[in-house]
């Protein structure tokens, strides 16, 4: 790539890299994502990393401090490292694009790489936000045959959040679904303003809605806490589903549906454009890598595992299925209360919903029920009544597991 920026060709020590990113703490975060993913990548390739996290730029109405810590970012020099990366797309959230060009625009003397924003002068490495979102909408409206899709944007100035919502009107166009402004909220990547959203689209515009999609995971998440916290449970009243693939968004209860970025490919991408520009190699001005659609429970889905068990061909293990539910039949409903584990549901219940769940499975392999998925009719139930009581769901996909180790091979 050809440009105004310095290279330096030094083989002789490692490189330093420098690293410009919102922040590095929390714990599964995407912004913590990057920052182990470029770690990682830079001690593979043998290079110094120096991480200079500063916030967001300019003024934040949610941290009125953040100022103060950009003064962190003065202390990029040439001296200080060789190259940098730029983590664009965390820094710029309260910044027009002019603005962001003119703060990297001070680097112009220091090889560069840009992450999730394009910016001049510098290689960028981006995702495909705009099949990533298109995937989610379309899973709604194809597969769960929602019409009323909320959406919570990023700020209105931010490359990716505007990407991200263009998607989201355009697929909605594309199924012939209109466009309703009133299920449009703001937002800024934090969960509160994911809050936020549901208190503005239920309290003040009134609106009904089937599903909501946030720009990214944190906003999704805020506004299913919201929900629950006004007695809607996700899916089972609304779906919930995201973006970024976070920690969090794998931990969550239900578990979240959200699109997956590929932050390790990302940190690694980077880093060896960085070496490579740094080594005076050509390199290419933009790599755009794929996301992926992770479908989880906040939509109404199954996990995969589950619902895999629930409807592949199968084969009674160590003899008939009668013989093997007669013999095995207490030990299995044991183990699968000991796998939900701890829980505020009753040792009685739960006992009882592992009955009615391994009954209905072996209905379904016995072709006993006219209803063909009557298992997943039944663990629909469970999970329904498990997460109106505070119950973990992920820990009923373990009961699952144990009933298609009894039973199936």
């Amino acid at each position: 790539m050809s440009g105004s920026r310095k290279t330096t060709k030094s083989k002789k020590r490692r490189q330093t890299i420098g690293l410009l990113i919102d922040n590095v703490y929390g714990v599964g975060g995407y912004t913590p994502a990057v920052w182990t993913a470029v770690a990682e990548a830079a001690r593979e390739q043998d290079a110094n990393l120096i991480c200079f996290a500063g916030g967001t730029l300019g003024h934040s109405p949610f941290n009125e401090f953040v100022s103060q810590a950009n003064l962190l970012y003065d202390l990029v020099t040439p001296e200080s490292v060789d190259g940098l990366i730029v983590c664009g797309n965390t820094l710029n959230a309260f910044l027009t694009p002019e603005e962001t060009q003119a703060f990297c625009d001070r680097y112009h003397n220091i090889p560069a790489v840009s992450v999730g924003l394009m910016l001049r002068d510098m290689p960028d490495v981006l995702v495909d936000n705009d099949k990533g979102l298109r995937d989610a909408v379309t899973h709604l409206i194809q597969h769960h045959g929602y019409r009323r899709i909320a959406f919570i944007r990023g700020p209105e100035d931010h490359e990716e959040a505007e990407i991200r919502y263009g998607a989201y009107t355009q697929t909605l166009a594309e199924h012939g679904v209109p466009l309703d402004p009133d299920l449009v909220a703001p937002g800024d990547f934090l969960p509160a303003t994911g809050a936020a959203a549901i208190r503005l689209l239920l309290d003040e515009r009134k609106t009904d809605f089937e599903a909501v999609v946030a720009a990214n995971d944190n906003m999704a998440l805020g506004a299913m806490e919201a929900l629950q916290a006004r007695g809607m449970r996700a899916p089972y009243d609304v779906a919930v589903v995201g973006f970024d693939d976070t920690e969090e968004a794998r931990a969550a209860t239900p578990s979240l549906t959200t699109v997956r970025q590929p932050t390790r490919e990302v940190g690694r991408v980077a880093v060896e454009t960085l070496l490579a520009l740094l080594a005076g190699e050509p390199v290419p001005e933009r790599v755009t890598l794929p996301t992926e659609l992770v479908v989880r429970q906040s939509c109404g889905c199954l996990a995969p595992g589950v619902a895999q068990a629930a409807v592949e061909p199968v084969v009674a293990a160590g003899g008939t299925l009668k013989s093997v539910l007669a013999a095995q039949r207490e030990s299995i409903l044991s183990e699968m209360v000991q796998a939900v584990g701890t829980s505020p549901v009753a040792q009685e219940e739960v006992a009882s919903w592992s009955a009615q769940l391994l009954d209905a499975f072996a209905a379904d392999l016995q072709k006993e029920r006219e209803a063909p998925d009557s298992f997943l009719q039944t663990l629909d139930g469970v999970l329904r009544q498990a997460t109106e009581q505070g119950s973990n769901v992920t820990s009923w996909h373990g009961a699952v597991s144990v009933v298609g180790q009894h039973l199936l091979r």
